[in-house]
């Protein structure tokens, strides 16, 4: 019975297809082409699992197409997480998928990012602030949770301190803002309160380049702080 590789297209179903593997060595996880349709037609796809072939089946089955060492793989854990985000928003796993590559090439010309350090500011809650951010601090895993306030009320104070909590957890953050005109004043403020060098930004504004080091960045650790609008 021959193995099968699951793969998922960048469109909008949900279906996976089945393909074999032509004699290479496929992970779970990769980014290939495969052939489309009658015409047979080069097709972005991520591979997500595998199965096996039914013996009676009387129906051919198409394999991947050659790849190359620079066939982009993403890691199980992301896979995961890209599952979850699809499942949870209701979107095509091949199109939330489509997002977690980078956009060009890795550039061999990677600069080394400061280590980030804290500059603890001497601010002073308010009640309410100690009180939202308790009731945050005590949830474990994922949580919803609706901060509401005018302007200037100190929502975004909340946020920095939770982000200060994760990264002393060893782990990383995403911050989306609603539209992009936020991002160099947020940008700033976060430089301010984590060291310069230490946050990596993406909207669409940006050069291909400029999101790609910045993917490799978080990808690779050198930044612990991703902020960005929702292409991020």
């Amino acid at each position: 019975m021959e193995s099968l590789y699951e793969l998922v297209l960048n469109r909008a179903f949900e279906s996976r297809l089945s393909y074999g593997s032509g004699g290479q060595k496929l992970s779970v996880g990769q980014f290939v082409k495969v052939p489309l349709g009658k015409g047979d037609k080069a097709t972005k796809a991520f591979i997500v699992g595998t199965s096996h072939q039914d013996t009676e089946a009387k129906y051919k089955i198409k394999n991947v197409l050659p790849v190359n060492e620079n066939n982009f793989c993403l890691p199980k854990e992301y896979l995961q997480w890209a599952s979850w985000i699809s499942q949870y928003y209701i979107y095509p796993l091949g199109q939330v998928l489509s997002h977690f590559i980078p956009p060009t090439h890795k550039s061999p010309k990677i600069k080394p990012s400061p280590p980030w350090k804290i500059n603890q500011p001497n601010i002073k809650y308010t009640d309410e602030q100690k009180k939202t951010l308790s009731e945050i601090s005590v949830d474990e895993g994922f949580k919803v949770h609706l901060i509401h306030g005018v302007t200037g009320s100190g929502k975004t104070e909340i946020y920095l301190d939770l982000f200060e909590q994760c990264l002393s957890q060893g782990k990383q953050v995403l911050c989306l803002v609603p539209e992009i005109s936020l991002t160099p004043q947020l940008f700033d403020r976060f430089e301010t309160r984590f060291g310069k060098g230490s946050i990596a930004c993406i909207h669409s504004q940006m050069t291909p380049r400029q999101k790609t080091n910045f993917w490799w960045d978080m990808q690779e650790g050198r930044k612990q702080i991703l902020l960005g609008a929702r292409s991020a």
